[in-house]
């Protein structure tokens, strides 16, 4: 438990930026063992909505799914629960072949959907970047994506970022008034 704590808390700096400096959350990430040096990707998972509209998702079975997830399938990565939402950060490694982040992301949602009774779970996937703010912006592209993913795609599904085209672009401009008024006098 303390373990899961500490990693929540990391995660939260690199998520949030809100680390003092680079040296400092190095340290922290030896601490736990993890290597900040190469390209990260991050995973967000989250319940679908239930029929009824309300959510039923507990904070212990998703970290209970995410930690036998990550001890089979990525053990380079940390996770947490964020704002109802899984968020796994994997660490690529350097020179080796690189992991196949869809069937990771894919044998995660159902990981997660297991530890949650069987009920539907949707997954976003960041793009893989390099440095520590890297994990930042995968974190935002992997919560982008399992929004549009469950708008474009249904719940369900597996979403990766790199695959969402002009829809990523659509998605940046919602609630920006030209892109209002172009749909207006166009359509």
């Amino acid at each position: 438990q303390a373990r899961d704590e500490l990693e929540g808390e990391f995660l939260e700096s690199l998520f949030t930026g809100t680390y003092s400096s680079e040296a400092a959350i190095r340290s922290r990430a030896e601490r736990l063992n993890f290597d900040l040096s190469g390209d990260t990707v991050v995973l967000v998972a989250r319940q679908d909505s239930a029929a009824d509209g309300s959510s039923r998702v507990r904070r212990d079975q998703l970290l209970m799914g995410a930690q036998g997830w990550i001890r089979r399938r990525a053990p380079a990565g940390l996770a947490t629960v964020r704002q109802g939402a899984l968020a796994a950060v994997l660490r690529l490694p350097p020179g080796q072949e690189v992991p196949d982040v869809r069937r990771l992301a894919a044998d995660r949602r159902l990981e997660c959907a297991g530890a949650l009774g069987g009920s539907e779970v949707s997954v976003g996937v960041g793009r893989a970047k390099g440095c520590i703010a890297g994990v930042r912006a995968s974190y935002r592209e992997g919560e982008q994506s399992l929004t549009m993913g469950g708008r474009l795609y249904g719940g369900g599904r597996v979403t990766n970022f790199a695959d969402l085209g002009l829809h990523r672009l659509l998605f940046a401009m919602s609630g920006q008034p030209e892109l209002r008024e172009f749909f207006e006098d166009q359509v």
